[in-house]
């Protein structure tokens, strides 16, 4: 996924968007983080039984958790309906929105693999089969909506940073890996996730102060010139 802010970058010109040095600064520091955070995941994931996996899914941790996206996904889908175009935050919030769904898409696939592993019952792998596919749809649906409004310099960068963030925190207390850490490995992911909020923060701070979040507005204002 953070490599697909490289490739963004680099097809930017493509759609006539001039590319910043803190373009690549921003892209550098999210990617340093996606790697942070990277180095201090467990790679062990010890099999568990349906009963486990229905017990994991009802713990208040993650009740709260979905509480929380909830929340989120409900205030970004009400600023990207209700808030005015060339705004900033209206832009963040298609962003959010399509990276929530998308989140939840890969969080749903991996629980869906582990009731198959697992020998869950066929209702219950056809429950969060469906879910991970109603996911995948809105969150097409949703990243399509933004590309086609906003710069993808901007979407893109949040898109990715929002779906990382839900898929690794939902996994993290979904799974109880987060329990499982240890002091190091709390600190290195914890700088992982700053780094990469850091960079997000930086791109949309500049596509506030400089207006430029409409795609292909380097190419409208060249032709204006001429």
């Amino acid at each position: 996924a953070s490599l697909g802010l490289v490739v963004n970058l680099a097809l930017a010109p493509i759609h006539g968007e001039k590319i910043a040095a803190l373009d690549g600064f921003c892209t550098l520091l999210v990617v340093a983080g996606v790697a942070a955070c990277l180095s201090s995941a467990s790679t062990e994931q010890p099999p568990r039984t349906p009963d486990e996996l229905v017990a994991l899914a009802t713990r208040p941790a993650f009740l709260m958790w979905v509480a929380v996206e909830a929340a989120v996904l409900g205030a970004a889908a009400l600023r990207a309906t209700t808030g005015a175009a060339q705004s900033t935050l209206t832009a963040i919030g298609y962003a959010v929105r399509a990276g929530v769904f998308g989140g939840c898409t890969v969080l749903c696939a991996k629980v869906l693999t582990e009731c198959m592993r697992a020998g869950a019952p066929t209702s219950s792998v056809l429950v969060v089969g469906g879910c991970a596919g109603l996911f995948a749809l809105s969150q097409v649906v949703c990243l399509n909506a933004a590309v086609g409004r906003y710069s993808s310099l901007l979407i893109v960068p949040i898109f990715t940073a929002t779906s990382l963030a839900t898929n690794a925190s939902g996994g993290g207390i979904f799974f109880e890996e987060f329990a499982a850490f240890t002091a190091e490995q709390r600190r290195t992911y914890l700088l992982g996730v700053a780094l990469l909020l850091s960079g997000v923060s930086l791109i949309a701070s500049k596509a506030g102060s400089s207006g430029s979040m409409q795609p292909g507005d380097a190419a409208a204002k060249a032709k204006k010139k001429k």
